[in-house]
């Protein structure tokens, strides 16, 4: 799909929110629509309370506000010295640290204040700016579908006169336009001949509309209200800066898929355009056996991000991305290693020598063979003919077991980590590929090993690291620890110099919004629902001892099946599961003693009880199930903004951030 046709397709979903943005269907069943009465404004409560503030003006792209529609990104800055506004466009899926361009907008006096807020409900920039001389509001957005920067001026005292934005650099492919309406000077920045013809109220209206709809995806309300405003924001930045097409790569937060926003991700675009890599030629030098004298070169399943289009799958279950995506990507990657592996004396495959990131030289690497057996796992499914599926499955089962010792799996064969590693690149087993799970007793004590060694070690860490390691701390049960080493990042603590930005951005080198801060919002979720890989829906698995109330709709578990679930006085009210799939299901709901089954029309439903507090069977695709305690029904279903246990931060360069500005002048 050409980028235009891309555009005007997603101005017209835009308008068509517009149109449908004041009613909401919480469900698929209107015979479940007690407790919904007013709930759409739940939405935008809970959502406009993540408005990031800024009273002093941002000067890096590290504390700038941002905005962006999966297709081009801008940011908000002041010009050093306090003489212009900066306004930086980039490609969404670029770092905000490298822009493609920058156009600075005069103004008359120095600039003395700025008082911003950056609303994720509106997706917009508004405020006011004041110099010497005068003063300015505005309004910014990246009206969605359009890849253009638009902002609304009006100049005062001093300030009306109308300088023209100056580009630091030529950029042929990135141009200015402005017009008057009246008092209000509106600034169009993008593709020189993609800028929008359409009066700026109308795009602004279509653009609401469609992140009013977008938000309605998923609902999230927990008594911290700090991650609650933090999920939020993350929502938001996977749709602003995370590009949405398969022409930019496949490497988009799993925070799409997790909040029910399928339809953004790039796999499926993938799938339709064809748009995907169909080779390695790129990392042969990663070749096995050939170590570091091939240069750290990443390995090709991580390359293209496959554990996390693999989820976009399993999430959804859409053939289209296992078939015309998955497989011929996962085909190449495992042929790339395959005719590298050696039959050792004990009869399992042995990889070379290859280069562990972080370490150096091992054989039987654990990063890559970790990588390969998930990779061929997943080549094996159900639904492949007889004779591929025993080729993959044979290829897994004589893979070399990973090599252990007391503190847990190794580097390799007969190398422990004896250093701090910020990048525990040997658990990958464990996180993002879930090979062992927690709710499989047999895997619990090499996983909890094989953390806590790693985590025994944290002289080396950088923020990326502590979010890995609560990410894992929340799949391993321990809330507690997973907060502990979240709350610090989130606070802005330092560590390594790297650190989350007034803005919720990672600043960490080159990585302006990749990986890091998108892993921060995942904590959450794996206490939400769990993520295991084998269609086990665990609902509020590893909620922290504090957070006797929650509330979430529309959260997407594997198998395709949409949750929501309620939780207050310390535990579970009822749990509403959607299949779309049709396929089993295995239900942990965590309810204590007797539950009520019941289908969309309140009927009871017989189940297999498997154990305490866990179901089992199957649904029709678009069929529901309530579990609730008795004297729970239908009518007890609904969202609910939770109360705060305590205060919580809010984000932007306040006057008490600790988000270092240097003066203006």
């Amino acid at each position: 799909m050409a980028a235009i046709e891309r555009r005007q397709f997603l101005r017209g979903l835009a308008a068509a929110a517009v149109a449908t943005s004041g009613a909401h269907f919480f469900g698929t069943s209107a015979a479940w629509a007690g407790g919904t009465a007013g709930t759409a404004d739940l939405y935008e409560t809970v959502v406009r309370d993540a408005i990031m503030h800024w009273v002093r003006p941002p000067m890096h792209w590290w504390n700038a506000p941002f905005l962006g529609d999966g297709d081009r990104t801008a940011q908000v800055l002041v010009a050093e010295g306090g003489t212009g506004l900066v306004f930086a466009v980039g490609r969404a899926g670029d770092g905000l640290d490298r822009p493609a361009a920058r156009y600075t907008l005069p103004l008359s006096g120095t600039l003395t204040g700025v008082h911003w807020r950056l609303d994720p409900w509106d997706a917009e920039l508004t405020g006011t700016v004041t110099t010497t001389r005068g003063s300015m509001e505005l309004t910014v957005s990246v009206p969605r579908g359009t890849g253009t920067l638009l902002a609304g001026l009006t100049p005062r005292g001093g300030e009306r006169g109308a300088a023209a934005p100056v580009a630091e650099d030529d950029v042929p492919d990135i141009g200015w336009r402005d017009r008057w309406y009246g008092s209000r000077r509106w600034l169009m920045i993008g593709a020189p001949g993609e800028l929008p013809a359409e009066e700026p109220e109308r795009l602004l209206a279509a653009h609401r509309g469609w992140w009013h709809q977008y938000y309605r995806g998923s609902f999230v309300s927990v008594p911290d209200k700090t991650l609650q405003r933090f999920h939020w924001l993350q929502v938001y930045a996977a749709a602003s800066i995370a590009r949405g097409d398969a022409a930019g790569g496949l490497d988009t937060p799993v925070t799409l898929s997790t909040t029910n926003h399928l339809d953004s991700h790039p796999a499926l675009a993938a799938a339709e355009q064809g748009d995907w890599p169909r080779n390695f030629d790129h990392l042969l030098a990663a070749t096995p056996a050939a170590g570091l004298k091939s240069g750290d070169a990443e390995n090709p399943i991580l390359g293209w991000n496959l554990p996390e289009i693999w989820d976009s799958y399993r999430y959804g279950a859409d053939a289209r991305v296992l078939s015309e995506v998955l497989r011929p990507m996962l085909r190449s990657a495992v042929s790339h290693y395959e005719s590298s592996l050696l039959e050792g004396p004990d009869g399992y495959l042995h990889l070379p020598m290859t280069y562990s990131p972080g370490f150096g030289n091992v054989e039987d690497s654990t990063c890559d063979l970790s990588l390969l057996r998930w990779a061929a796992n997943r080549l094996a499914g159900p639904d492949v003919p007889d004779d591929e599926r025993l080729r993959w499955r044979t290829l897994a089962d004589r893979l070399v077991p990973y090599h252990t010792d007391e503190t847990g799996v190794l580097l390799g064969a007969g190398v422990r980590l004896a250093a701090s590693q910020p990048r525990p690149a040997h658990l990958l087993w464990m996180h993002p590929l879930g090979e062992k799970v927690w709710h499989r007793p047999e895997d619990r004590a090499v996983m909890s090993r094989s953390l806590r060694h790693w985590a025994s070690m944290p002289q080396a860490w950088d923020s990326r690291s502590h979010l890995s390691f609560a990410v894992m701390a929340a799949g391993i049960r321990a809330p507690e620890q997973a907060l502990e080493h979240l709350r610090p990042v989130l606070d802005g603590v330092d560590h390594a110099g790297s650190r989350m930005s007034a803005a919720t951005l990672l600043r960490d080198g080159a990585l302006a919004h990749h990986g890091a801060s998108f892993e921060a919002a995942q904590v959450m979720m794996r206490m939400l629902v769990s993520a295991d890989h084998d269609d086990v829906v665990d609902v509020f698995p590893a909620l922290p001892g504090q957070w006797a109330e929650a509330s979430v709709s529309g959260l997407r578990a594997p198998g395709a099946f949409v949750l929501d679930a309620s939780r207050s006085n310390g535990r579970t009210d009822w749990i509403r599961v959607r299949s779309e799939a049709g396929r089993p299901f295995t239900l942990r709901h965590g309810i204590v003693g007797p539950v009520d089954v019941r289908d969309e029309a309140g009927h009871p439903v017989r189940v297999e009880r498997a154990a305490p507090g866990m179901l089992r069977g199957r649904l029709g695709a678009g069929e529901s199930l309530l579990v609730c305690r008795p004297g729970n029904g239908p009518a007890d279903v609904g969202i609910r903004d939770v109360a705060s246990t305590g205060s919580a931060r809010r984000w932007g360069l306040t006057e008490k951030s600790r988000d270092h500005t240097e003066a203006l002048v």
